[in-house]
């Protein structure tokens, strides 16, 4: 939820409503899985970024389409992301009832991940692990490109005031691209 609210946060600052991060989301938790059966001899130290960079780059391929048709064709993103989110949930669950389903299973599920691609519990036997601390991580990182960085203050602006952002020489057009790839990286 973290992740997803911090995703969401920074395309709301671009002026974008990509309230299709849901979609980013489990594709990228599909990946993050297929990195974790696949790559089963991979050691952890390489397996767990490996899974969050799948996760990552797969949410962020998933927003280009909504972000070039906004910022390029004037598509309404809340409808295309909306409608992208069905298709996700979709393709997703089709994925782990046919192609990678594991073998014995009677329910939708993939194969188990590797224990080396399992994230370290916090508080045993609770289920919080070290993805609470990396998203808070991300949280402070997002604060700080949103209002510490050149790229954020391009966000800022043409999510406040377009007209004034392009006057003023940013991009506009490419920083909701942007907004909404970083979005669907975070979301992934």
């Amino acid at each position: 939820l973290i992740f997803t609210g911090v995703a969401t946060a920074i395309a709301f600052r671009a002026g974008v409503f990509n309230v299709g991060v849901e979609g980013s989301l489990y594709l990228g938790a599909f990946a993050a899985a297929w990195v974790g059966f696949t790559m089963t001899e991979w050691p952890p130290g390489l397996l767990i970024p490996a899974a969050f960079l799948a996760a990552g780059v797969i949410g962020a391929l998933w927003a280009v389409l909504p972000g070039v048709a906004r910022a390029y064709y004037g598509v309404d993103e809340v409808v295309s992301t909306l409608l992208l989110n069905y298709v996700a949930t979709s393709f997703t669950g089709y994925l782990v009832s046919y192609p990678f389903l594991a073998p014995g299973a009677a329910n939708a599920m993939s194969p188990l991940i590797a224990p080396g691609a399992r994230l370290t519990r916090i508080a045993p036997p609770s289920q919080l692990n070290l993805s609470f601390v990396i998203a808070l991580a991300v949280a402070v990182a997002a604060a700080v490109l949103i209002y510490r960085t050149t790229a954020g203050f391009a966000l800022r602006a043409a999510g406040s005031n377009p007209r004034f952002a392009q006057s003023a020489g940013i991009d506009v057009r490419a920083t909701i691209v942007m907004a909404m790839v970083v979005s669907g990286f975070i979301g992934g």
